[in-house]
């Protein structure tokens, strides 16, 4: 059976971690060149897409309101 330890000095990885530079922030490529408008001021202001947002940006690309 495998279990879960308690102990943190157990875990290891990123998670949570921030990336060091812009270059190694997460990239979403796209067939169209449609952003959501609750995007698009982030983007057009040069801001990065926090990560909490990005599901609610594939969901409006599809067409989906969360």
């Amino acid at each position: 059976m495998s279990t879960v330890p308690l102990d943190a000095s157990h875990v290891r990885g990123t998670h949570g971690r921030l990336p060091d530079s812009k270059d190694s922030t997460p990239l979403i490529i796209a067939s169209q060149d449609q952003i959501p408008s609750s995007i698009e001021k982030l983007v057009n202001s040069g801001r990065q897409v926090p990560a909490a947002a990005v599901k609610r940006l594939v969901l409006e690309t599809q067409g989906i309101r969360s």
